[in-house]
């Protein structure tokens, strides 16, 4: 102390504040890391499937050659699978997953092609419903055995059963009640 100046000192109070605040600026970097680490919610394998999407009643068979125009058809997918196919299970619920997050596509490849005579209504097959539930209740080799409860955007809910074919990792046929 040449100027004659104290040196000023610091109280118990004053330290624990600038502690704490410390602390508080790494909690909150904490938990902004564990966010950015967390799975999306709606990821296509393995997540609990809800579905945005209705299903059609009827019994479907594989349609027949398409005699529409190109613009009714998506483009073929470029990408090849460079994995042994799914479960008959897993595929199921990745085509219902695939509609619930509006990518139609993804459902078109994963057999959706085989259920709907086009594209168009396939992907236009599903815009009265805000959100289906699937329920897996058994398989029986390549068979999944289902029950779907659509939520209608009038508010109404429909129950349907049945059961979808798998085999190579597509759905080949599928019959809803």
């Amino acid at each position: 102390m040449a100027d004659g100046n104290p040196v000023p000192r610091r109280s118990a109070g004053s330290v624990a504040l600038a502690i704490l605040a410390v602390v508080a600026v790494l909690a909150a970097v904490g938990v902004v890391v564990f966010l950015f680490l967390q799975p999306p919610k709606h990821s296509i394998a393995g997540a609990p499937v809800g579905v945005r999407a209705p299903l059609p009643t009827t019994t479907f068979s594989p349609a027949p050659p398409s005699t529409s125009d190109s613009s009714t058809t998506p483009p073929e997918s470029s990408s090849t699978p460079t994995t042994a196919p799914a479960d008959p299970a897993t595929v199921v619920q990745n085509f219902y997953a695939a509609i619930n997050g509006g990518d139609y596509q993804t459902a078109w490849d994963l057999g959706g092609r085989n259920l709907s005579r086009s594209y168009t209504s396939f992907a236009s097959g599903f815009a009265n419903t805000v959100h289906d539930d699937l329920t897996i209740t058994g398989t029986n080799g390549n068979v999944v055995s289902v029950v779907v409860v659509a939520q209608e955007s009038d508010g109404r809910a429909h129950t349907y059963t049945g059961s979808y074919t798998v085999e190579d990792g597509v759905i080949q046929r599928g019959t809803l009640r």
